[in-house]
């Protein structure tokens, strides 16, 4: 019994400490809903879903798990002349703990957003848009498997955990809340080059997520930018780097990389292999705690991406050299209308 109530304790600051931040996948460019509202309807196509999920220190504790999932679809619609409005829906769930404790966060979300077209260079199919988008739904932060130990609990006589003492703790075992996001990107391309930049903020209500009935711990905005682009080697062979920082609260979190990408057969059938970095913020300054492996296929309407982070921080001595797995999938479907500028990076 005192070994699991220490292992609660262990487990609530180091889970609370992670979830006063949002959850952060590698691959980024493949979640493009979760990343930013003003990438909703930024594809080729009509129609888009996708999904993805992250698994990490599985095991780290008997029975550990940390896992993220996300759900999205988005559709392009052509609006006025060449400027195109974009509806899209996202869900995603987020878990961490062990069998003595698990902390969730998941929400649902109803993302648009509105391309206004720029310019247009008929000769080398040049076109730039600015994009603005926005998102609205709901959140839920719960707790699972409610055997839960607190201080007050320790009985002084016995020198032992009692759970038949009142915890004294009005604790709840979900809360919902709204929540409100919001993005802006410009971007430039032609049939070869691409370059795109944006800006982004989620949870712009700061809604309160403590799962205490009597406290009040608002939700840390998350300010992140994206910036990146294709630069065409040669007819088969082109570069993708891309970049995304994100600060929310006292946290800073820097990924950074690129891809190379093969195409083969036509310009739908490509192959892509890539290192990415992650580097947080820590007490020691910045530092690179993470180095991703990652590749991908893309097969006409289909895209499949799978990525491995290798702990490379002090962090390993806990997590026992375990990583992270990424895997995400995409499916685009419908052509662009014709005589119309639009051609969207590829991320």
């Amino acid at each position: 019994m005192q070994n699991k109530f220490f292992i609660f304790i262990i487990s609530f600051f180091f889970l609370a400490n992670i979830y006063s931040q949002d959850a952060v996948f590698t691959r980024f460019n493949s979640n493009p809903l979760y990343t930013s509202a003003a990438l909703t309807g930024a594809f080729n196509g009509k129609y888009r879903v996708g999904t993805s999920i992250r698994r990490q220190w599985i095991n780290i504790v008997d029975g550990s798990l940390y896992s993220t999932k996300t759900v999205f679809a988005d559709k392009r619609f052509n609006f006025i002349k060449n400027d195109y409005l974009s509806l899209g829906i996202l869900f995603w769930d987020d878990l961490a703990g062990s069998n003595q404790i698990k902390l969730g966060s998941a929400s649902g979300l109803l993302s648009i957003s509105y391309a206004k077209h720029l310019y247009q260079n008929k000769y080398n199919g040049q076109n730039q848009y600015l994009v603005f988008g926005i998102q609205f739904g709901y959140g839920k932060r719960y707790f699972s498997n409610g055997d839960y130990l607190f201080g007050i609990q320790f009985d002084k006589n016995t020198q032992a955990v009692n759970p038949d003492i009142p915890n004294s703790e009005p604790l709840l075992n979900s809360r919902l809340y709204p929540d409100i996001n919001s993005g802006l990107m410009y971007y430039i391309s032609n049939r070869q080059n691409s370059f795109y930049i944006g800006a982004n903020i989620k949870h712009i209500n700061k809604a309160n997520i403590s799962l205490l009935k009597t406290s009040d711990f608002r939700l840390y905005r998350l300010y992140s930018g994206i910036i990146g682009g294709e630069i065409t080697l040669n007819k088969n062979i082109s570069m993708l780097p891309s970049a995304i920082f994100n600060l929310q609260g006292p946290y800073t979190l820097l990924v950074i990389g690129s891809s190379i990408r093969y195409r083969y057969f036509n310009e739908n059938n490509a192959f892509r292999i890539g290192v990415w970095a992650k580097l947080p913020n820590s007490l020691n300054g910045i530092l690179l705690s993470e180095i991703s492996l990652a590749t991908g296929f893309e097969y006409n309407h289909y895209e499949i991406g799978i990525s491995y982070d290798i702990t490379v921080s002090k962090l390993i001595n806990i997590t026992g050299h375990r990583g992270a797995f990424e895997l995400t999938f995409i499916y685009k479907w419908g052509s662009n209308p014709r005589n119309t500028p639009i051609n969207c990076p590829r991320f």
